[in-house]
């Protein structure tokens, strides 16, 4: 693992995570009473004493420190933010995102992270709506 000489942060609960599992580990405490102490399962207690054998810093989540895959990027989010304040300021959230989905293209997808909240009801009918409202702005 990469982390082996990185500094790391860990939470409370895995650090008492950690040291209850250290005793288990050592053979002083068993893995049911672990499980019961963690409030955990008993099958979960091991997958936790297998990640408690590589030490302390494999307590910590493997995603930890990482970028997430499908963020989106700080153009988008500014492009957003700007067009929410200036061009359809008294939009609603919903008649927003249909905005952007409908204008944007591929550039605005509902669901993508740049416009995500959904709007309800009948997409025939939100579309309507949503041309009828440009129409008169």
């Amino acid at each position: 693992m990469e982390r082996q000489g990185a500094l790391i942060t860990i939470s409370q609960q895995e650090l008492q995570r950690y040291r209850v599992l250290e005793l288990v580990l050592k053979g002083d405490v068993m893995l049911g009473e672990a499980a019961k102490a963690l409030e955990v399962s008993y099958r979960h207690a091991k997958r936790l004493r297998a990640r408690a054998k590589g030490g302390l810093h494999a307590m910590a989540h493997g995603n930890r420190g990482r970028e997430p895959s499908n963020k989106t990027d700080i153009s988008t989010k500014a492009l957003v933010l700007t067009l929410s304040q200036e061009k359809y300021s008294s939009f609603n959230d919903a008649h927003f995102t249909e905005q952007l989905a409908l204008e944007g293209g591929d550039t605005f997808k509902p669901g993508d992270g740049a416009c995500d909240k959904e709007g309800g009801g009948d997409s025939s009918e939100a579309e309507a709506q949503a041309e009828e409202a440009s129409s008169q702005a």
